[in-house]
């Protein structure tokens, strides 16, 4: 059972990797304009998500079944690192993710200055059709 868990722990370990990776090509794509692609990596990233989640899942229901003299001070610290690196992940894809979001929003904002730039343009030669004009 215990190798179990430090089984499942490595897995989920590597795939808060995965997932902080999948995170920064999010923000590279998002710094470049490339809409596509940040959904392509934001879809991959939540398949990932879903599996950590059942991974997490397992090992709780894992340690929630250990004896009492099943738990040693090495399992003990074993899991507060583990609980540390999930906070880190956490911290660091927040971080990412507001960033992202400000990136997004000024792409949003430019967006919606062109359009209404061009919609303006449009108001202002509205009636000016010089191609039907009586002689």
């Amino acid at each position: 059972m215990i190798n179990r868990i430090y089984n499942l722990l490595m897995r989920h370990t590597a795939l808060l990797d995965s997932t902080l990776k999948i995170t920064h090509n999010m923000f590279v794509a998002t710094s470049r304009g490339d809409i596509n692609l940040v959904n392509f990596e934001a879809d991959n990233r939540e398949r990932l998500i879903k599996v950590l989640d059942k991974f997490q899942g397992e090992v709780d229901n894992m340690l929630g079944t250990l004896k009492a003299d099943e738990i040693t001070q090495e399992i003990v610290e074993v899991m507060k690192a583990w609980q540390f690196d999930i906070n880190s992940w956490i911290n660091e894809i927040d971080a990412i993710d507001n960033k992202s979001s400000e990136l997004l929003e000024a792409q949003k904002l430019e967006t919606t200055k062109e359009i209404a730039t061009i919609f303006t343009s449009r108001q202002q030669f509205k009636g000016y059709n010089l191609n039907c004009t009586k002689k």
